[in-house]
């Protein structure tokens, strides 16, 4: 994998935790977040 298509991929997921997170608190589900969270530990 090269350097450019590994940090693409970091910001990817990056991004998807972070509309996760922003669509989690804007509900107030706060088993989403950590749902979210654990999910993030485990990745």
């Amino acid at each position: 994998m090269d350097t450019d298509e590994g940090v693409l991929c970091v910001k990817f997921i990056i991004q998807l935790f972070y509309r996760f997170i922003t669509a989690c608190l804007h509900i107030n589900d706060w088993d989403c977040l950590v749902f979210t969270f654990i999910f993030g530990v485990v990745l």
